[in-house]
């Protein structure tokens, strides 16, 4: 499975992902914020390796455990990614979460 690039994220922030958190509940994650962290040093010229930084807001406080979700959005499709919880948001004390590529 090939995981979305920083530029299909970019064209989708702000916008919703379908996230399975069980196998009966789904939660919307709403792409807040992508954080460039710069060129990995195993980068090559034919194998560029983008590093970068996710940030989504769930649509309420409910709190999930870091792991691996099954992730679902119009445009980019479906993938897998590992997220951590970082906290509730400061203005709407929704719970955030991060995604770290490296």
């Amino acid at each position: 499975m090939t995981l979305p690039t920083h530029q299909a994220f970019s064209d989708n922030l702000g916008s919703g992902f379908q996230v399975q958190v069980s196998h009966e509940l789904h939660e919307t994650l709403v792409l807040r914020s992508i954080s460039d962290l710069g060129v990995s040093p195993a980068s090559t010229p034919t194998h560029p390796k983008e590093q970068f930084s996710l940030i989504f807001e769930a649509e309420n406080a409910n709190y999930y455990p870091q792991q691996i979700y099954g992730f679902d959005h119009p445009v980019i499709g479906q993938f897998d990614l590992f997220i951590v919880p970082i906290g509730p948001d400061n203005v709407s004390k929704n719970m955030c979460y991060q995604a770290i590529f490296n």
